[in-house]
């Protein structure tokens, strides 16, 4: 159910992200005008795009597709915490960089966000 998907240690070109998601639309994390913080296409009309190494994309399907998602706002709660992280697996920080050694902060490991403290 995770739409955010790393571009991998090579990147990922145009086509191989279209022919990954191919009823999706595909957006990037960046500023808005160099003002609003979110997920913005990428491309004109949310099509696919190059990205480059140990970077990560954002997917939406079609029918829930728009020209944007704000980042901000008011926190309203934090539901579903789990503890179990697989200690071999790549680490990716908000930005969709992988991290070799995590610090305190929010990070993405197999797909999902977690916390480290």
């Amino acid at each position: 159910d995770n739409c955010l998907r790393p571009s991998g240690d090579a990147g990922i070109t145009a086509n191989e992200m279209a022919a990954a998601d191919a009823n999706s639309l595909f957006y990037r994390l960046t500023m808005h005008n160099g003002e609003t913080l979110g997920f913005w296409w990428g491309a004109a009309e949310g099509a696919a795009f190059a990205l480059a190494a140990n970077k990560a994309y954002l997917t939406v399907p079609v029918n829930a597709a728009r020209p944007g998602f704000v980042l901000g706002g008011e926190t309203t709660a934090i539901s579903g915490m789990k503890s179990e992280v697989n200690e071999n697996a790549p680490v990716y920080n908000m930005q969709g960089q992988r991290v070799a050694q995590p610090a305190k902060g929010l990070y993405i490991v197999n797909g999902k966000k977690y916390i480290n403290k």
